[in-house]
C-alpha cells in the first residue's frame, strides 16, 4: 500500500514515485504547506519497507528512469517497520517519503489522516479503474481521502513437492489438483490422506500458514 504524508517546507518530486507503489512525505508540524513540486537539483527521497518485498529491485529501475530522483532505502523487520512508522506518526516526528504499509494497519493511520498527503490532488483519481474496488478502497479514509495505492490483491496459491504427492498415491500435477481442491474441506481431506501415507513427513510447514491464509480470506 502507497501512503503520502504533509511534504515539508522543501519541495518534492514525487508525481513520479506513484510507481513504486508507495510514497510518504514527512511533516514537522500538522500544517498545510505548498504543494509538491520539481526541483532544479538533484531529490533525495527517503523509503520504508520490510524484508522480502522486492522494492530494492523497483528503486533500482525508478533511479535509473529518474536521474535526478535518489532513493535512501531503509529495511527492517516486519514488525519493527510497522512499530516504527506508526510511532513515528503518532509523535509527530520524523517519517519516510515512502513507506510500504501492511493493509491490517491503515486504521492506526486513518487517526493521523491529516499527516498525509490526499492523492487526489495528485490525480489519483484516474489510477481507480486500474484496481479492483475492494482493493482500491483499502486506501481511502473514512473521510474520502486517497492516502494509499494498492501493491497487491494478496492471492493465494499452493506450493507442494510433486514427488511426495505423487509417492503418497495422490494428484500430483497442478491440472489434477485443480479439480480435487475446490475448497477448504478438500484441502483438509487432502491432508488427512498425505499423512496416512507418510509417517515422518508433515503435510504443512507450519500451522500458522494455513491459519493465516483462512483469516485472511
Amino acid at each position: 500500500m502507497t501512503f503520502f504524508t504533509k511534504p515539508t517546507t522543501h519541495p518534492k518530486f514525487v508525481s513520479a514515485l506513484l510507481i513504486l507503489l508507495v510514497a510518504a512525505t514527512a511533516c514537522s508540524d500538522g500544517r498545510d504547506s505548498a504543494p509538491l513540486a520539481f526541483t532544479d537539483g538533484p531529490t533525495v527521497l527517503t523509503m520504508w519497507s520490510w524484508g522480502g518485498t522486492g522494492h530494492e529491485l523497483m528503486i533500482d529501475q525508478f533511479e535509473a528512469a529518474n536521474p535526478n530522483i535518489i532513493v535512501e532505502f531503509e529495511e527492517s523487520s516486519f514488525d519493527q517497520h510497522h512499530r516504527g512508522l506508526l510511532n513515528a506518526v503518532e509523535a509527530r516526528g520524523d517519517v519516510p517519503d515512502v513507506a510500504a504499509v501492511e493493509a491490517a494497519y491503515l486504521p492506526q493511520l486513518w487517526e493521523h489522516e491529516e499527516r498525509f498527503t490526499d492523492l487526489r490532488d495528485f490525480g489519483a483519481d484516474a489510477l481507480e479503474g486500474d484496481y479492483l474496488d475492494w482493493r482500491w478502497d483499502q486506501g481511502r479514509t473514512p473521510t474520502g481521502s486517497i492516502i494509499g495505492l494498492p501493491t497487491d490483491v494478496g492471492g493465494l496459491s499452493l506450493a507442494y513437492r510433486r514427488d511426495l504427492f505423487a509417492a503418497a498415491g495422490l494428484p500430483s500435477t497442478p491440472e489434477q489438483l485443480e479439480q480435487q481442491l475446490q475448497t477448504w474441506d478438500d484441502l483438509i481431506e487432502l491432508g488427512a490422506q498425505f499423512t496416512a501415507a507418510n509417517e515422518t513427513t508433515a503435510f504443512l510447514d507450519s500451522p500458522a500458514s494455513l491459519f493465516e491464509a483462512r483469516f485472511g480470506q
